[in-house]
């Protein structure tokens, strides 16, 4: 029907004046991780080891498991 919609936005989800919740951030790592080809599966996995990083113990290497995951 030709009709065009335009809106404009002051500030967008995850600038500073509009963080995202720690849920939402979460979901926007999966989100990116899945995007550059991993699985939904393995971003899971990665984001807890994130998460755990600052009580855990063990000591791995994040950035050498995606990429071996996405096979580079």
């Amino acid at each position: 029907n030709g009709q065009e919609f335009s809106a404009a936005r002051k500030d967008c989800k995850g600038d500073p004046e509009l963080p995202l919740r720690p849920d939402e951030m979460v979901i926007k790592a999966q989100a990116l991780m899945q995007f550059g080809g991993l699985s939904v599966g393995d971003s899971k996995t990665i984001s807890e080891q994130v998460l755990a990083m600052p009580t855990s113990d063990a000591h791995t290497d994040l950035l050498a498991d995606m990429v071996s995951r996405i096979g580079l």
